[in-house]
């Protein structure tokens, strides 16, 4: 599987779980050093899905329970899968990151990353804003890596998480 990213992009942790933690706090610690949001009377919004691993759910609960992100936990339904119309539904200002999980470990539903991917990055385009600009796209792909399409480009992605236990590594 091609991921179609930079040898600078890619960096190597010990594990998926701290990749996701990565990812959420890195993109946390982003705006706050860049005080994106100390002028507003507003919180840095993240939105997740109900299903997420642990390793997702957790540090996005934390800071959510000192006070410093608003969260939209948004469902799914009988079939497992996330609605992309409720992700755009959920966009807004605020939001600075969306990690939405590519294939469920335990479960084994696909979710429709690419298509999540797109609807923010039109969402992106009617606000004005560029790709490199916030809400930034990560998934999970842990589950995923021996199965489905890794291409960051292609399914948008700002941040994917990949660990080597689940491809052979």
């Amino acid at each position: 599987t091609e991921l179609n990213a930079h040898a600078y992009e890619i960096y190597f942790t010990s594990s998926g779980t701290e990749s996701c933690n990565l990812a959420i706090l890195g993109v946390y610690e982003s705006v706050v050093k860049n005080s994106q949001f100390k002028t507003k009377n507003s919180l840095p919004h993240i939105i997740t899905s109900s299903i997420e691993h642990p390793a997702i759910l957790e540090p996005i609960k934390s800071l959510e329970k000192e006070g410093k992100i608003s969260v939209t936990y948004l469902p799914v339904y009988e079939d497992g899968i996330v609605k992309v119309r409720d992700v755009r539904e959920a966009l807004r200002a605020e939001t600075i990151l969306v990690s939405v999980m590519y294939a469920n470990n335990e479960i084994g539903t696909i979710q429709p990353v690419k298509e999540i991917g797109r609807a923010i990055d039109e969402w992106k385009k009617e606000n004005e804003k560029s790709f490199t600009e916030y809400p930034y796209f990560h998934t999970d792909a842990c589950q995923a890596a021996n199965y489905c399409n890794l291409d960051v480009l292609r399914l948008k992605c700002h941040l994917m998480t990949v660990n080597s236990s689940k491809c052979y590594g």
